[in-house]
């Protein structure tokens, strides 16, 4: 058996690694102070553990261009475990849902 069998046949089949944090990024379909219609990426937010749909809204925010309006947006849901994340889910939310969107200027949650 070669080296590089006798050290594939070596790789553990069973690791475990622990749960660190949930966090969301996505895209935002917006509306600027102009009138022109664009899409912007968010800065990526962390959730807490447990969360919920309005805990996902609440984070949901412009990049921190300052539009005039969030009009959609898709946001991923993501459990990372040591280095590896874990997709969740695809969320889509328009209209009303993100009334309270965050516009402008953010402060990263690390950096509290």
């Amino acid at each position: 058996m070669s080296k590089i069998t006798k050290a594939l046949n070596n790789i553990p089949r069973k690791i475990e690694v622990e749960f660190d944090y949930f966090y969301a990024i996505g895209q935002v379909d917006v509306t600027s102070w102009d009138g022109f219609a664009g899409s912007l990426t968010m800065e990526s937010y962390e959730l807490p553990d447990p969360f919920t749909e309005e805990d996902i809204i609440a984070g949901i925010n412009d990049g921190g261009f300052g539009v005039e309006t969030i009009d959609r947006a898709t946001v991923d849901i993501y459990a990372r475990y040591a280095t590896v994340d874990v997709h969740l889910g695809k969320f889509g939310f328009e209209g009303d849902q993100l009334k309270n969107a965050k516009k402008g200027i953010l402060r990263r949650y690390n950096d509290e």
